[in-house]
Protein backbone atom coordinates (compact mmCIF):
# COMPACT_ATOMS: atom_id res chain seq x y z
CA UNK A 1 0.00 0.00 0.00
CA UNK A 2 1.52 3.46 -1.14
CA UNK A 3 1.49 6.04 1.56
CA UNK A 4 -0.61 9.16 0.56
CA UNK A 5 0.77 12.44 -0.05
CA UNK A 6 0.14 14.75 2.48
CA UNK A 7 -0.97 17.76 0.43
CA UNK A 8 -2.98 15.54 -1.15
CA UNK A 9 -5.53 14.93 2.15
CA UNK A 10 -5.42 18.12 3.19
CA UNK A 11 -6.20 19.61 -0.47
CA UNK A 12 -9.26 17.01 0.11
CA UNK A 13 -9.81 17.92 3.73
CA UNK A 14 -10.13 21.60 2.64
CA UNK A 15 -12.24 21.13 -0.30
CA UNK A 16 -14.55 18.73 1.77
CA UNK A 17 -14.80 21.79 4.35
CA UNK A 18 -15.37 24.16 1.34
CA UNK A 19 -18.50 22.02 -0.21
CA UNK A 20 -19.66 21.82 3.03
CA UNK A 21 -19.75 25.77 3.90
CA UNK A 22 -22.05 25.69 1.07
CA UNK A 23 -25.10 24.31 3.31
CA UNK A 24 -24.26 24.57 6.77
CA UNK A 25 -22.63 27.14 8.95
CA UNK A 26 -18.87 26.80 9.89
CA UNK A 27 -19.23 26.00 13.68
CA UNK A 28 -22.00 23.17 12.44
CA UNK A 29 -19.23 21.24 10.32
CA UNK A 30 -18.01 18.22 12.00
CA UNK A 31 -14.78 16.16 11.11
CA UNK A 32 -17.05 13.10 10.40
CA UNK A 33 -18.49 14.82 7.53
CA UNK A 34 -14.89 15.95 6.52
CA UNK A 35 -13.68 12.70 6.65
CA UNK A 36 -16.75 11.11 4.75
CA UNK A 37 -16.27 13.54 2.18
CA UNK A 38 -12.50 13.32 1.83
CA UNK A 39 -12.64 9.41 1.86
CA UNK A 40 -10.14 9.43 4.81
CA UNK A 41 -9.89 7.76 8.70
CA UNK A 42 -10.38 9.94 11.52
CA UNK A 43 -6.56 9.36 12.64
CA UNK A 44 -5.93 10.36 9.14
CA UNK A 45 -7.58 13.70 9.47
CA UNK A 46 -6.09 14.38 13.05
CA UNK A 47 -2.66 13.79 11.53
CA UNK A 48 -3.23 16.97 9.56
CA UNK A 49 -5.70 19.01 11.50
CA UNK A 50 -6.38 19.48 15.41
CA UNK A 51 -10.09 20.34 14.35
CA UNK A 52 -12.52 20.93 11.91
CA UNK A 53 -11.86 24.64 12.97
CA UNK A 54 -8.15 24.17 12.42
CA UNK A 55 -9.32 23.45 9.11
CA UNK A 56 -11.78 27.15 8.34
CA UNK A 57 -8.11 28.49 10.04
CA UNK A 58 -5.50 27.22 7.59
CA UNK A 59 -7.66 27.85 4.71
CA UNK A 60 -8.22 32.06 6.19
CA UNK A 61 -4.71 31.50 6.36
CA UNK A 62 -3.64 30.86 2.92
CA UNK A 63 -5.84 32.60 1.10
CA UNK A 64 -4.73 35.78 3.11
CA UNK A 65 -0.58 35.49 2.92
CA UNK A 66 -1.40 35.05 -0.81
CA UNK A 67 -2.98 38.30 -1.18
CA UNK A 68 -0.05 40.22 -2.93
CA UNK A 69 1.81 42.86 -0.37
CA UNK A 70 0.90 45.98 -2.81
CA UNK A 71 -0.25 48.78 -0.51
CA UNK A 72 -3.29 50.27 -1.40
CA UNK A 73 -3.66 53.05 1.05
CA UNK A 74 -6.04 55.90 0.44
CA UNK A 75 -3.28 58.09 0.67
CA UNK A 76 -2.74 57.40 -2.85
CA UNK A 77 -6.30 58.56 -3.51
CA UNK A 78 -3.90 62.00 -4.82
CA UNK A 79 -3.11 59.65 -7.64
CA UNK A 80 -6.20 57.80 -8.93
CA UNK A 81 -4.60 56.06 -11.41
CA UNK A 82 -1.72 54.52 -9.08
CA UNK A 83 -4.73 53.91 -6.33
CA UNK A 84 -6.72 51.87 -9.07
CA UNK A 85 -3.78 49.98 -10.51
CA UNK A 86 -2.69 48.57 -6.83
CA UNK A 87 -6.59 47.69 -6.38
CA UNK A 88 -6.37 45.59 -9.41
CA UNK A 89 -2.99 43.40 -8.13
CA UNK A 90 -5.10 42.43 -4.90
CA UNK A 91 -8.26 41.82 -7.10
CA UNK A 92 -6.93 40.17 -9.41
CA UNK A 93 -5.72 37.91 -6.89
CA UNK A 94 -9.27 37.74 -5.16
CA UNK A 95 -10.81 37.04 -8.73
CA UNK A 96 -8.19 33.75 -8.98
CA UNK A 97 -9.49 32.47 -5.81
CA UNK A 98 -12.90 33.48 -6.00
CA UNK A 99 -14.19 30.03 -5.15
CA UNK A 100 -12.94 30.04 -1.69
CA UNK A 101 -12.84 34.02 -1.06
CA UNK A 102 -16.93 33.02 -1.92
CA UNK A 103 -17.46 30.51 0.57
CA UNK A 104 -15.20 32.08 3.27
CA UNK A 105 -17.20 35.26 3.03
CA UNK A 106 -20.99 34.06 2.69
CA UNK A 107 -23.32 33.47 4.54
CA UNK A 108 -21.81 30.33 6.32
CA UNK A 109 -18.43 31.86 6.55
CA UNK A 110 -16.58 32.62 9.45
CA UNK A 111 -18.09 36.28 10.84
CA UNK A 112 -14.75 37.14 12.07
CA UNK A 113 -12.54 36.74 8.72
CA UNK A 114 -13.93 39.87 7.99
CA UNK A 115 -11.68 41.44 10.58
CA UNK A 116 -8.74 39.01 9.74
CA UNK A 117 -9.07 40.72 5.97
CA UNK A 118 -7.97 44.34 7.35
CA UNK A 119 -4.58 43.81 5.31
CA UNK A 120 -6.37 43.97 2.14
CA UNK A 121 -6.44 47.75 2.06
CA UNK A 122 -4.44 49.52 4.01
CA UNK A 123 -5.73 51.37 7.47
CA UNK A 124 -3.52 54.57 7.49
CA UNK A 125 -6.04 57.35 7.16
CA UNK A 126 -3.44 59.45 9.62
CA UNK A 127 -1.06 60.88 7.10
CA UNK A 128 -4.70 61.72 4.41
CA UNK A 129 -7.29 63.30 6.95
CA UNK A 130 -6.73 65.82 9.35
CA UNK A 131 -9.70 64.40 11.20
CA UNK A 132 -8.52 63.04 14.41
CA UNK A 133 -9.93 61.50 17.27
CA UNK A 134 -13.55 59.58 17.16
CA UNK A 135 -14.44 61.45 14.07
CA UNK A 136 -11.44 59.59 12.40
CA UNK A 137 -12.65 56.20 13.60
CA UNK A 138 -15.87 56.72 12.35
CA UNK A 139 -14.95 57.32 9.01
CA UNK A 140 -12.35 54.50 8.73
CA UNK A 141 -15.50 52.62 10.02
CA UNK A 142 -17.60 53.74 7.46
CA UNK A 143 -15.10 53.13 4.44
CA UNK A 144 -13.86 49.44 5.81
CA UNK A 145 -17.45 48.51 6.13
CA UNK A 146 -18.72 50.12 2.89
CA UNK A 147 -15.91 48.33 1.06
CA UNK A 148 -16.49 44.73 2.53
CA UNK A 149 -20.11 44.89 1.94
CA UNK A 150 -18.59 45.64 -2.17
CA UNK A 151 -16.49 42.95 -1.99
CA UNK A 152 -18.95 40.44 -0.52
CA UNK A 153 -21.64 41.59 -2.98
CA UNK A 154 -18.83 41.12 -5.77
CA UNK A 155 -18.07 37.85 -4.94
CA UNK A 156 -22.00 36.81 -5.27
CA UNK A 157 -22.39 38.65 -8.05
CA UNK A 158 -18.76 38.37 -9.98
CA UNK A 159 -20.30 37.95 -13.42
CA UNK A 160 -22.41 41.25 -13.08
CA UNK A 161 -18.91 43.59 -13.08
CA UNK A 162 -15.65 42.85 -14.05
CA UNK A 163 -12.50 43.55 -11.80
CA UNK A 164 -11.57 46.90 -13.66
CA UNK A 165 -14.95 48.20 -13.11
CA UNK A 166 -14.98 46.99 -9.41
CA UNK A 167 -11.89 49.38 -9.14
CA UNK A 168 -13.26 52.00 -10.92
CA UNK A 169 -16.68 52.08 -8.75
CA UNK A 170 -14.11 51.66 -5.25
CA UNK A 171 -11.60 54.58 -6.43
CA UNK A 172 -14.26 56.94 -6.85
CA UNK A 173 -16.23 56.22 -4.12
CA UNK A 174 -12.76 56.21 -1.78
CA UNK A 175 -12.35 59.69 -3.13
CA UNK A 176 -16.01 61.18 -3.18
CA UNK A 177 -16.08 59.73 0.88
CA UNK A 178 -12.76 61.20 1.62
CA UNK A 179 -13.92 64.25 0.14
CA UNK A 180 -17.17 64.48 1.74
CA UNK A 181 -15.04 64.12 5.43
CA UNK A 182 -12.61 67.04 4.45
CA UNK A 183 -15.77 69.16 3.67
CA UNK A 184 -17.21 68.41 6.90
CA UNK A 185 -14.35 69.29 8.74
CA UNK A 186 -14.41 72.76 7.44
Amino acid sequence: MRARDPKDVEARIEQAYLDALADRPFYAIKVSALTAKAHISRSTFYVHYDSALDVLQSLEDALLEGIPAQSVSVQLLAEPARFKSALLVKLAYFETHLEVLQKLIGAHGDPYFQARMDRFFDPAFDAFSTTSGVRQQLLRQALDGARWRLLQWWTAHADAVTISELADFLTAYMAQQLQLARVSED
